[in-house]
């Protein structure tokens, strides 16, 4: 793992009630600290599927684009590794996830769904991660890539049960039908009687499969819910009319009961569907008893502590991190047939218990989201957000403090209006933002006409600071998806500064064989180029960096300002290729290959110019394995290298996931490097090893992971210093509590 540095600033207190809020409870409990600054996912929701092998499929949606690369292998297992490219539009953001670390997502595990943990682990590649998910039993998963790039389907498929899971299912099968017999006929409470059936139907095949999907289609009948109602129905008839096996222990009835179901199944979707074809009024009617509207609410409460210790032979130990931070996530969600009505605040505390230069500590706040969001797919006002969240779309580069709402003018059109105050840094508080020179506006126009065709999507937007214009750009996005292809492109052109900001086009192919391969071409400004670029490298008379552009205009003109901020920028292209290759059910091989070059930037104003990088290559390969030890242990051996103008890298890694009881699980990692520089004969051996031990029962899970690095350096010829040899220890140990 990398080392995490100390807070290198201070930032302004949050102001009202969060502050209070978070504050208070850090106080409460002792300091609490919170593993990321902010998640690649947004969110993860369950849709309706009519495929007979598909138990489920869950929708991973996440802020920016992704491409779906690899994922563990097709063996059944209740964790699963998929590999995911992410596309990042903006740099705008100080403190997005960092990626030498893991992450948890704040994932409610539904009623209805096996799902039961989402982690995010960073990849040897850039822009790249993994994510870890883990299923209440054994599953087999299957990940395709969705028409929108931003997010993912996980497709849950029927898999054969061993004797163990099958008893083990009957039993909690047994158990769910009991409560939802009791909801539906005694409570008359048809909506958690659907969430038992529900549950029963996501368990391995059990002899209460096939009531429990004719009474899921009752109770949503019951609600007033017909098109869910018709498609169960439907799914029922296609399942089980045929002819039954005896030896199945799908159904939990003789022939002739059987006989009487599909009887009694056809004669209820011939009543909906004659119910559908009346006149409104009688549809209406027929909705007039929907239930009540759900609400839920759920949270996570986490403590982290990080410790790092680096020792240099010769020298002295220095501590280069202690830091305690608490995370605090909660989200109240509201349900009422196509509506959905979210509120979400995710926010933290940092405490640096190690030294600084006033010999306190230093303390940080952050907010990375607090809003609320409205979707109705039915209403002209499909989407309203607004409050602190992130977004990577028409036009926006990243977080900011504002409203999005996008309005269904057609079927096949959809118009977006978004406004706001970019922030930079979740630490920034809202009177930095809202109360700050920097703001934006903009709008789009989303088509999609075809049903199978490509989606495309225009946009404009304005952003201006200090009286400034600091970035007014148009663009456009094209999306396209049919059987495994994806295509995505993105132009952003900047009218102000006339210049192309971002050429992204990127592709991938999945076959029915389960490779998968993939292309993207990336040439852009980096970092996107805004007025604010201008302040790079820019140092006051206090000997200071200069934060803000009205400072700036104090010894510049607005025109010397925007030339400034040309100077700051570079261009730079990148292509990546990847391929993900199943050799069998147990073992995927998967290599990627990237190659980037950077442009030089001028010196102006006293700030130095940087010079070009030249050609940069990274090239990676690994077997990925499952049950090499166990029935559900996961491995990776790989082999990467990289090279460039100054430095050339070569080596190795292994990594291993491993339960060690039902409750305990066991990651391990050995990675080696040889760096050998081109200008110099300096050369460094690098050995980074690492063991984390989880814990997890019902909402709580314990962390525990220890890192060693070991560095030796060979000091080249006519080098002012000499060998050196330093070992690191880095030491983080925690708990996260789901309630």
């Amino acid at each position: 793992m990398n080392r995490i540095t100390k807070p290198a600033h201070q930032c302004s207190v949050l102001s009202g009630v969060i502050q209070g809020l978070i504050f208070g409870l850090t106080m409460a409990v002792t300091p609490v600290i919170a593993q990321v600054s902010d998640s690649l996912l947004d969110r993860v929701d369950i849709q309706p599927v009519s495929d007979t092998s598909v138990l489920q499929q869950l929708n991973m949606h996440f802020y920016q684009p992704v491409q779906f690369r690899s994922q563990q292998s097709s063996r059944s297992g209740q964790r699963w590794l998929i590999q995911v490219g992410v596309t990042p539009i903006g740099t705008q953001n100080q403190d997005g996830p960092d990626p030498s670390i893991s992450q948890s997502f704040r994932y409610q595990p539904a009623a209805n769904t096996p799902l039961q943990q989402v982690r995010i682990l960073p990849s040897d590649e850039p822009h790249q991660w993994l994510l870890e998910l883990t299923f209440s039993h054994a599953v087999k998963v299957q990940a395709h890539a969705r028409r929108d790039v931003r997010s993912l389907a996980i497709h849950v498929l029927a898999d054969p049960a061993s004797q163990a899971d099958i008893e083990r299912s009957e039993q909690q099968a047994e158990d769910l039908m009991t409560s939802a017999r009791k909801a539906l006929i005694d409570e008359r409470d048809f909506s958690r009687a659907a969430r038992f059936y529900r549950q029963v139907l996501v368990l391995p095949a059990n002899s209460h499969s096939a009531n429990a999907l004719e009474y899921l289609g009752l109770s949503q009948e019951r609600q007033g819910l017909l098109e869910p109602a018709i498609r169960t129905y439907q799914l029922y008839l296609e399942r089980y009319q045929g002819t039954p096996d005896q030896n199945s222990p799908v159904l939990n009835s003789e022939p002739s009961d059987q006989k009487q179901a599909l009887i009694r199944i056809r004669q209820r979707l011939n009543s909906l569907l004659t119910a559908a074809n009346q006149p409104k009024p009688s549809l209406q009617a027929l909705r007039r008893h929907k239930d009540e509207p759900e609400w839920n609410s759920w949270g996570s409460w986490s403590q982290f502590l990080r410790y790092d210790r680096v020792q240099v032979q010769g020298g002295g130990t220095a501590n280069t991190a202690a830091v305690l931070s608490n995370d605090l996530e909660w989200s109240v969600n509201r349900q009422q047939g196509v509506q959905r009505d979210r509120w979400r605040l995710s926010a933290g505390y940092y405490a640096d218990l190690g030294e600084d230069e006033g010999g306190g500590n230093s303390q940080r706040q952050r907010i990375s989201n607090l809003y609320y969001e409205h979707r109705n797919r039915n209403h002209w006002l499909t989407l309203a957000k607004m409050g602190r969240f992130s977004s990577q779309r028409d036009g926006t580069l990243g977080r900011y403090d504002g409203v999005r709402l996008e309005f269904g003018l057609s079927e096949i059109a959809q118009l977006g209006v978004v406004a706001g105050y970019p922030v930079n840094s979740s630490r920034d508080g809202f009177s930095d933002t809202i109360g700050g020179q920097r703001r934006f506006y903009g709008a789009s126009l989303a088509l999609s006409p075809w049903d199978t065709g490509p989606d495309i999507s225009l946009y404009g937007i304005e952003q201006t600071d200090s009286g400034l214009i600091d970035r007014r750009a148009i663009g456009t996005e094209f999306r396209y998806f049919n059987h495994g292809f994806t295509l995505f492109s993105l132009l952003d052109y900047d009218i102000h500064f006339q210049q192309l900001n971002i050429g992204l086009i990127q592709g991938s192919l999945t076959l029915d064989s389960g490779t998968t391969l993939s292309a993207s071409y990336d040439d852009r400004l980096s970092p996107v180029l805004t007025s604010n670029n201008a302040l790079i490298g820019q140092i006051g008379s206090d000997g200071l960096p200069i934060t803000d552009l009205a400072s700036l205009q104090q010894a510049h003109t607005n025109p010397e300002i925007q030339q400034l901020a040309q100077d700051r920028t570079a261009r730079s292209q990148t292509l990546a290729l990847a391929a993900s290759i199943p050799v069998n059910g147990e073992l995927t091989w998967a290599s990627d290959a990237t190659f980037s070059q950077t442009g030089a930037t001028r010196a102006s104003d006293d700030v130095a110019a940087t010079s070009a990088s030249g050609l940069q290559t990274f090239l990676n390969t690994r077997l990925t394995g499952s049950g090499w030890l166990s029935g559900s242990d996961i491995a990776t051996v790989g082999l990467r290298t990289s090279d460039s103008d100054a430095l050339q890298v070569f080596g190795g890694y292994f990594s291993h996931r491993a339960p060690l009881a039902p409750r305990w699980r066991l990651y391990s990692n050995l990675s080696f490097e040889q760096r050998q520089w081109h200008t110099t004969s300096q050369q460094q051996q690098r050995i980074l090893s690492g063991l984390r031990l989880d814990y997890r029962k019902g909402g709580m899970m314990l962390e525990a992971e220890l890192d060693m690095e070991w560095i030796d350096t060979q000091a080249g010829s006519g080098s002012l210093t000499g060998d050196e040899q330093s070992t690191g220890w880095y030491f983080n140990l925690g708990y996260r509590y789901d309630f």
